[in-house]
C-alpha cells in the first residue's frame, strides 16, 4: 500500500485508498486460490505487491490527492520494478550472510 502512497506522492491516506488496497489484495487472493490459511501473499508471491501499489496509486489519483499522476499500467510497471530490485537486493544480502535468507519455498499449509 505504502509503495503506491509513495509513487502517487499523495498527500493524504483516505479511507478510499485503503479500500482500494483491500479490494486489490482480495482479486489477488481469489486468483491464487483464497484458503483459511493463506489470506495474504507471502514475500515469494511477489506478482501481488505492484498490483497492489498501482491500485492505491490510481485511486489517489482518482480522488485528486496524487502530486505524481500516471496510467494505472505505468503505476505498475514502476512498482514491478522497484519492487523487484528491492527483492533481488534482499536476497543477495541473504546469501552473503549480512541479513537472514528469505525461505526458497512459500510456507506449507498448517491444518
Amino acid at each position: 500500500m505504502f509503495r503506491g502512497i509513495l509513487d502517487a506522492r499523495a498527500t493524504s491516506v483516505p479511507d478510499e485508498v485503503v479500500l482500494a488496497a483491500a479490494r486489490e489484495l482480495a482479486a489477488r487472493a481469489h486468483d491464487r486460490g483464497l484458503t483459511a490459511s493463506h489470506l495474504l501473499p507471502t514475500m515469494d508471491e511477489m506478482d501481488a505487491f505492484p498490483h497492489v501499489a498501482a491500485a492505491v496509486a490510481t485511486e489517489a489519483a482518482r480522488l485528486g490527492i496524487a502530486r505524481r499522476r500516471r496510467t494505472r499500467d505505468e503505476y505498475y510497471e514502476e512498482a514491478k520494478q522497484m519492487m523487484s530490485r528491492t527483492h533481488a537486493l534482499v536476497r543477495e544480502l541473504g546469501r552473503a550472510g549480512f541479513v537472514a535468507p528469505m525461505p526458497d519455498e512459500p510456507r506449507s499449509e498448517t491444518k
